[in-house]
């Protein structure tokens, strides 16, 4: 039985209701259950909590009633219309709702239908999701992407005034030469005419001088801006694992504790189906934690890079038991800024994935070390390598990873290299010198 029908036999009787709505009200968020003329039959208290409305005056009155009309749009009565038939369902519909007392709301809907037993639509389940600090967050990376867009432009500007300027001085050889047709003039006129030659190549001289001294400023503007987006995308990442992990994940199991409790007064059908969907709760709590481990791993901010290297080696080799991973970790955990961290692991992640997907590598060799005034992070293997030149012209399969590398880590000062040959196995290198790392902290 699917997990459709699941949910209209709980509904039937009684206790399955009270069942049904229990697990329904562990979700931290609105959800409204709607007949098939999408009238209200109940919602949860974060439904009425978010929009200041009472049961009373709700159950019974169409969706489109509410919020002075605000939801009744062309658009999501199009969709409501299509999900009630059983004609397809609402699926992260994004709409600006507008508050009583001012300002507004980002909310996020999805609706789907649940199909009685004779495969008519029964009921609608609504959740509405408040996403509006994501879309805060949303707008704040656009700008800060449109201004870098806009620095670069700059940049390319400058850069052909430059090539304009270096152009121009090459046709004001023709000065010099005529200086020298001229010779035949007195010797006055002459040291008049070099001193003004003189003077005019100094001028030049200095302009160029400023405009490498601007490029080079807004070079500084651009990569201080892009360590800015770096930022902002990680700290994102790092919120999104964390609502993932603290409520998502909680309202799971908060379902499963629910269902196993419902298991020991459930009749053997019943049973039955309950187990279906604790072990597809189960299932979604898993892979809930695995989204947010990706995203970006608890462990580096609880314990630390050292820790989190030896966690993603474990949970690496559990997925590639054919590759052997070799480590040499030689620092201590207050010898790496905090600022370093994020980029060691995110280096880390990205190198061992391109040796599992693309050099046939059985070993792997990890080290974390200081020499000659440096930090170095080493990733080698023993596999069939590549012809770096192809990295250059486009041809490489892991190309984008490792431009995603040397970017991270030059923009924390450091230097990246990467050493490889075909049969020869392949090596990558960043380091970033002492004295950057200890003025950072």
């Amino acid at each position: 039985m699917g997990v459709d029908e699941q949910i209209v036999h709980l509904v039937k009787d009684l206790p399955e209701i009270e069942l049904a709505r229990a697990m329904l009200t562990t979700v931290r968020e609105p959800l409204v259950i709607l007949d098939g003329q999408l009238r209200i039959k109940w919602a949860n208290e974060y439904f009425y909590t978010d929009f200041h409305l009472k049961p009373e005056e709700t159950e019974g009155r169409s969706i489109y009633e509410l919020a002075e009309g605000q939801w009744n749009t062309d658009r999501i009565r199009e969709l409501f219309d299509k999900a009630a038939q059983g004609r397809g369902r609402v699926s992260d519909y994004r709409f600006t709702h507008y508050l009583k007392g001012g300002g507004h709301k980002t909310l996020n809907m999805n609706a789907s239908t649940i199909f009685s037993e004779t495969g008519d639509p029964q009921v609608v389940l609504l959740s509405i999701q408040d996403v509006t600090e994501r879309a805060d967050k949303d707008e704040v990376q656009k700008r800060l992407i449109e201004q870098v867009q806009d620095r670069a432009v700059h940049l390319e500007k400058a850069k052909e005034e430059l090539r304009s300027e270096i152009i121009e001085q090459l046709d004001r050889k023709d000065v010099i030469v005529q200086a020298q047709e001229e010779l035949e003039k007195s010797e006055e006129d002459r040291a008049a005419e070099l001193v003004v030659a003189k003077e005019l190549i100094k001028e030049e001289i200095i302009e160029h001088r400023e405009m490498e001294d601007e490029l080079r400023e807004t070079g500084k503007i651009v990569q201080k801006l892009s360590s800015k987006l770096l930022f902002a995308i990680e700290n994102e990442r790092k919120s999104v694992a964390r609502e993932l992990h603290d409520s998502i994940g909680a309202s799971l199991t908060a379902i499963i504790y629910g269902v196993e409790e419902a298991l020991e007064n459930a009749s053997a059908q019943q049973a039955t189906q309950l187990r279906e969907v604790l072990n597809m709760t189960k299932e979604t709590v898993e892979e809930t934690r695995r989204i947010s481990s990706n995203l970006r791993p608890s462990i580096l901010d609880d314990l630390g890079i050292l820790a989190t290297i030896n966690w993603f080696i474990r949970q690496f080799q559990s997925l590639y038991d054919s590759i052997n991973i070799e480590q040499l970790i030689e620092v201590q955990e207050d010898e790496v800024g905090e600022h370093l961290k994020i980029a060691i692991f995110r280096i880390l992640q990205e190198a061992l994935n391109n040796a599992a997907k693309h050099s046939e590598a059985d070993t792997v060799r990890v080290s974390l070390r200081q020499a000659d005034e440096v930090l170095e992070l080493a990733i080698e293997d023993n596999g069939r390598g590549f012809d770096t030149a192809l990295l250059h012209q486009g041809k490489s399969r892991a190309g984008m990873g490792l431009e995603s590398m040397k970017e991270r880590t030059e923009l924390l000062g450091g230097s990246f290299a990467i050493g490889s040959k075909r049969g020869k196995g392949t090596v990558i290198r960043a380091s970033w010198p002492l004295s950057s790392i200890n003025l950072s902290r």
